[in-house]
Protein backbone atom coordinates (compact mmCIF):
# COMPACT_ATOMS: atom_id res chain seq x y z
CA UNK A 1 0.00 0.00 0.00
CA UNK A 2 1.40 3.49 -0.89
CA UNK A 3 2.18 5.87 2.02
CA UNK A 4 -0.83 8.06 1.13
CA UNK A 5 -4.13 6.83 -0.22
CA UNK A 6 -4.75 8.27 -3.71
CA UNK A 7 -7.51 10.61 -2.56
CA UNK A 8 -5.22 12.16 0.07
CA UNK A 9 -2.37 12.41 -2.43
CA UNK A 10 -4.64 14.24 -4.87
CA UNK A 11 -5.79 16.66 -2.15
CA UNK A 12 -2.19 17.24 -1.03
CA UNK A 13 -1.07 18.03 -4.61
CA UNK A 14 -3.97 20.46 -5.05
CA UNK A 15 -2.99 22.30 -1.86
CA UNK A 16 0.67 22.43 -2.91
CA UNK A 17 -0.33 23.94 -6.27
CA UNK A 18 -2.57 26.49 -4.54
CA UNK A 19 0.20 27.54 -2.12
CA UNK A 20 2.73 27.75 -4.99
CA UNK A 21 0.33 29.93 -7.01
CA UNK A 22 -0.34 32.21 -4.00
CA UNK A 23 3.40 32.63 -3.34
CA UNK A 24 4.08 33.43 -7.00
CA UNK A 25 1.19 35.90 -7.12
CA UNK A 26 2.34 37.60 -3.91
CA UNK A 27 5.93 37.83 -5.15
CA UNK A 28 4.80 39.41 -8.40
CA UNK A 29 2.71 41.99 -6.56
CA UNK A 30 5.68 42.77 -4.31
CA UNK A 31 8.00 43.28 -7.28
CA UNK A 32 5.50 45.51 -9.06
CA UNK A 33 5.19 47.60 -5.91
CA UNK A 34 8.95 47.97 -5.69
CA UNK A 35 9.11 49.77 -9.02
CA UNK A 36 11.97 49.75 -11.47
CA UNK A 37 14.93 50.27 -9.19
CA UNK A 38 15.12 54.04 -9.44
CA UNK A 39 13.72 54.36 -12.92
CA UNK A 40 10.68 56.53 -12.46
CA UNK A 41 7.58 55.53 -14.35
CA UNK A 42 5.72 58.82 -14.04
CA UNK A 43 6.82 62.43 -14.15
CA UNK A 44 6.60 64.44 -10.93
CA UNK A 45 3.41 66.49 -11.24
CA UNK A 46 5.17 69.54 -9.76
CA UNK A 47 7.62 69.67 -12.68
CA UNK A 48 6.58 72.09 -15.40
CA UNK A 49 7.02 70.19 -18.66
CA UNK A 50 4.35 72.01 -20.63
CA UNK A 51 6.79 73.69 -23.04
CA UNK A 52 10.37 73.02 -24.13
CA UNK A 53 11.60 76.14 -22.35
CA UNK A 54 9.74 75.38 -19.11
CA UNK A 55 10.93 71.76 -19.13
CA UNK A 56 14.55 72.84 -19.64
CA UNK A 57 14.43 75.41 -16.85
CA UNK A 58 12.75 72.85 -14.56
CA UNK A 59 15.56 70.38 -15.33
CA UNK A 60 18.24 72.88 -14.31
CA UNK A 61 16.26 73.57 -11.12
CA UNK A 62 16.28 69.85 -10.25
CA UNK A 63 20.04 69.73 -10.89
CA UNK A 64 20.67 72.73 -8.63
CA UNK A 65 18.49 71.10 -5.96
CA UNK A 66 20.62 67.92 -6.34
CA UNK A 67 17.45 65.87 -6.95
CA UNK A 68 18.53 62.88 -9.02
CA UNK A 69 15.03 61.41 -9.37
CA UNK A 70 13.53 64.69 -10.55
CA UNK A 71 16.42 65.32 -12.93
CA UNK A 72 15.97 61.87 -14.51
CA UNK A 73 12.23 62.43 -14.88
CA UNK A 74 12.97 65.24 -17.32
CA UNK A 75 14.34 62.68 -19.82
CA UNK A 76 12.67 60.19 -22.10
CA UNK A 77 13.03 56.77 -20.47
CA UNK A 78 15.71 55.51 -22.85
CA UNK A 79 17.99 58.48 -22.10
CA UNK A 80 17.69 58.73 -18.30
CA UNK A 81 21.20 57.27 -18.00
CA UNK A 82 22.45 60.68 -19.14
CA UNK A 83 21.87 61.88 -15.56
CA UNK A 84 24.28 59.37 -14.03
CA UNK A 85 26.66 62.18 -13.18
CA UNK A 86 29.13 61.19 -10.50
CA UNK A 87 27.67 57.69 -10.39
CA UNK A 88 24.50 59.17 -8.87
CA UNK A 89 26.35 61.02 -6.09
CA UNK A 90 24.60 64.39 -6.27
CA UNK A 91 27.10 65.96 -3.87
CA UNK A 92 29.59 65.92 -6.75
CA UNK A 93 27.29 67.72 -9.20
CA UNK A 94 27.90 71.16 -10.59
CA UNK A 95 25.56 74.05 -9.85
CA UNK A 96 24.31 76.42 -12.52
CA UNK A 97 23.87 80.15 -12.00
CA UNK A 98 23.05 83.05 -14.32
CA UNK A 99 20.96 80.65 -16.39
CA UNK A 100 19.55 82.14 -19.61
CA UNK A 101 17.60 79.86 -21.95
CA UNK A 102 15.95 80.61 -25.26
CA UNK A 103 14.10 78.60 -27.88
CA UNK A 104 16.14 77.77 -30.95
CA UNK A 105 13.43 75.88 -32.82
CA UNK A 106 10.25 73.90 -32.35
CA UNK A 107 9.19 71.71 -35.25
CA UNK A 108 6.30 69.35 -34.64
CA UNK A 109 7.23 66.98 -31.81
CA UNK A 110 10.86 68.13 -31.50
CA UNK A 111 12.49 71.24 -30.07
CA UNK A 112 15.90 72.68 -29.25
CA UNK A 113 16.66 75.10 -26.43
CA UNK A 114 19.94 77.00 -26.03
CA UNK A 115 21.08 77.78 -22.47
CA UNK A 116 24.04 79.82 -21.30
CA UNK A 117 25.13 79.72 -17.67
CA UNK A 118 27.93 79.79 -15.14
CA UNK A 119 28.69 76.21 -14.14
CA UNK A 120 30.58 75.57 -10.93
CA UNK A 121 33.60 73.25 -11.06
CA UNK A 122 32.77 69.74 -9.88
CA UNK A 123 34.55 66.46 -9.44
CA UNK A 124 31.97 64.58 -11.54
CA UNK A 125 31.75 66.97 -14.48
CA UNK A 126 35.27 68.31 -14.85
CA UNK A 127 35.96 71.66 -16.48
CA UNK A 128 32.85 73.87 -16.44
CA UNK A 129 30.93 74.61 -19.64
CA UNK A 130 29.25 77.92 -20.42
CA UNK A 131 26.40 76.72 -22.67
CA UNK A 132 24.44 73.67 -23.77
CA UNK A 133 21.90 72.95 -26.43
CA UNK A 134 19.08 70.78 -25.10
CA UNK A 135 17.00 68.62 -27.47
CA UNK A 136 13.50 67.69 -26.41
CA UNK A 137 10.57 65.72 -27.74
CA UNK A 138 6.86 66.15 -27.15
CA UNK A 139 5.48 62.93 -25.70
CA UNK A 140 2.01 61.45 -26.00
CA UNK A 141 1.41 62.44 -22.35
CA UNK A 142 1.73 66.08 -23.41
CA UNK A 143 5.06 66.61 -21.65
CA UNK A 144 8.27 67.84 -23.24
CA UNK A 145 11.13 65.52 -22.26
CA UNK A 146 14.86 65.76 -22.93
CA UNK A 147 16.45 63.26 -25.29
CA UNK A 148 19.90 64.87 -25.60
CA UNK A 149 22.00 67.77 -24.37
CA UNK A 150 25.53 69.10 -24.66
CA UNK A 151 27.70 71.57 -26.46
CA UNK A 152 26.79 72.08 -30.07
Amino acid sequence: MPPFPSILRSELLSRIRLVTFAVALGSGAFLVGCGGGGTPSAVDPSANLSSPLAATESWFKSINEKDLGAAREHFVASERFMMDWGGGDTATWSSFTKLHCKMLRETGPTASVYCSFNESPSSSEGYPDTFWTISLMHTTSGNWLINNYGQG
